[in-house]
Formats: structure tokens, C-alpha cells, sequence
């Protein structure tokens, strides 16, 4: 099948305050459209004052743009994970009651594995939320935001993917998503991916730009010094871990990711059936919504 027409869940995208920076969104969901994104996850920032993400949208804002373009957006509510005004069960309750299907961690000023955040997790466990979780680097400082950054106590060690591992043990029902496959952390996200059904992972990041692209062909391929059978999962390794995978965006356009997913894909001689799971299924059986066959 064509990687163009290939039905897709979009598990990890933004909507921007900005549309000269992007495009107004029914301009965006006409280049969704022509990919075939049949449904865009929105990972919102959370609300004032505790968001780490200016400029995205923020749960208000999505609620205003769901009923007016329906069912082609899902919400991930930007959860507050600030100890000064930290979410609890009854804040998940009501983002599942205001339509959000998922949520977003994101500026998280204590490490995603803390007991603080487990009535979090918990809620979202028994309330079938899959949780989209920023794993690896912030890049260099923020100029710009730099208040906003030490107050969130900014930093890759809060946000490494290993610390779902705890995370994964405590809540073995609760779906997780590892963004960017961890960074330069992704070995910590492949382990994960092949020992627990609920753990997925994007390899979303870098504007899908070249450095991005090796980095997670550097991950993901066998060593170069090691003969490899790449149709044998005890031999390429990735075979283990690419049925975890899902497709996302982050910022750019599917045009951007479609290309660069289905070469790294064929490169790591993936079958039919992890395409299938990786554009489209993994993300539909985390939603609860029916699989394309």
C-alpha cells in the first residue's frame, strides 16, 4: 500500500495560537486529509500558570476548536504537574467528563516516577487514558522562557523514560506513550517497548531533520560489527520493539514524517502488519476505537 494513503492516528501533534506560524487549522486539516490522518491526537499545555509550553494550545482552547471541527481531533489534556498546583484524581476525572481522551505530561518539576503523581497515573489507568509522556532532552536554554524553565525545574532527568518503568510496574493497565523514543535515552525506551505490552513509543522530534533521522537509525539498526539476519527478531533486535510503535508529527506536517517513518520502516524490514500497527493500530486499540484490517 502506498505510505501516502495509509489510513493514520496522528498520536502526537500540536495546534498553535499562531496560525502564521503553522497555517489556520482548517488548512491543516485539509493537509491531514490528503495524508490520510483520519484522527489528530492534540497534546495541549495545561492550564495557566503552570504551563511549560507557550504557544500551543492549552485544554481551553482545544475544547473550543473540538466542537467546531468534531471528531477528526482527539485531546490529550495538558495536565498540571507542578507541586504548587498539582492535578489530582478529581482534575482527571473532569478532563475524561470535558471529551479528553488522553493526557500530556509534560513540565513535570519532579521526576514522572514520584508518588506525587500517582493519583494521576492511577485515574488514568481506571479511566483508560493513555498518557503521552515528553521523554529525553529540552535542547539548550530557553532565553526566552528562562523563568518559566527554572520554575519547572526544566531538565532531561526528570523526563528519562526509564522512570516509566516504575511507573509501567505500579499501573500495568495504564497505556503509555515514550515521545521522541527517549533521545539520546532510547535504549531505555526500546528495553521498555519489548518487555511491556503497555508501553509505545513515537519517534517524533527534530523536525524530522536529517540529525534527528541517523540518531534514530543509530538506535535502532544492529551493530554494524555484528552479522545480522534483519527477518529475525533474535537478530534485529528493532523487530521486538517496532510493534510498540506509533506514527506522530510533534510540530510538522505529515508530509515531513510519512517519507522519513517509511524508510527507517523498510530499513529495519518491518512486515505488513507493524506498518499497520505503527500508522494506525497501536494508537486505535489505546483509544478504544475499531483497527483498520
Amino acid at each position: 500500500m502506498n505510505a501516502k494513503s495509509r489510513p493514520k492516528i496522528n498520536i502526537h501533534g500540536h495546534l498553535l495560537l499562531d496560525p502564521a506560524r503553522k497555517g489556520d487549522l482548517p488548512t491543516r486539516i485539509k493537509r491531514w486529509e490528503e495524508w490520510n490522518v483520519r484522527y489528530f491526537c492534540c497534546s495541549c499545555a495545561s492550564s495557566r500558570p503552570s504551563s511549560r509550553l507557550p504557544g500551543v494550545f492549552e485544554n481551553h482552547h482545544f475544547l473550543a476548536a473540538k466542537k467546531e471541527y468534531g471528531d477528526i481531533l482527539i485531546g490529550f489534556a495538558g495536565i498540571n504537574m507542578h507541586p504548587d498546583h498539582l492535578d489530582g484524581a478529581a482534575d482527571v476525572e473532569r478532563y475524561r467528563e470535558q471529551g479528553f481522551r488522553g493526557l500530556k505530561a509534560y513540565g513535570n518539576a519532579l521526576p514522572y516516577s514520584h508518588d506525587a503523581y500517582f493519583p494521576i497515573w492511577e485515574t488514568a489507568e481506571r479511566l483508560k487514558m493513555p498518557i503521552l509522556f515528553h521523554t529525553g532532552a529540552f535542547g539548550g536554554v530557553d532565553w526566552d522562557h528562562l523563568e518559566l524553565d527554572r520554575y519547572h525545574n526544566a531538565c532531561a532527568m526528570n523526563c528519562l523514560p526509564l522512570h516509566l518503568d516504575r511507573i509501567a510496574h505500579n499501573f500495568p493497565r495504564l497505556n503509555m506513550i515514550a515521545a521522541h523514543m527517549g533521545g539520546y535515552w532510547a535504549s531505555d525506551v526500546l528495553f521498555m517497548t519489548r518487555y511491556f505490552k503497555t508501553v509505545f513509543a513515537d519517534w517524533t522530534g527534530g523536525s524530522a531533520g536529517k540529525t534527528h533521522i541517523r540518531l534514530l537509525l543509530s538506535a535502532l539498526l544492529p551493530h554494524p560489527g555484528l552479522e545480522t539476519d534483519m527477518d529475525d527478531p533474535e537478530q534485529n533486535l528493532a523487530l521486538q520493539s517496532l510493534p510498540q510503535f506509533c506514527f506522530g508529527t510533534d510540530n510538522p506536517e505529515p508530509d515531513r514524517w510519512v517519507g522519513p517513518s517509511e524508510m527507517i520502516l523498510d530499513r529495519l524490514h518491518a512486515t505488513e502488519e507493524i506498518k499497520k500497527r505503527f500508522y494506525y493500530n497501536n494508537a486505535a486499540r489505546m483509544l478504544g476505537m475499531e483497527e483498520v484490517a
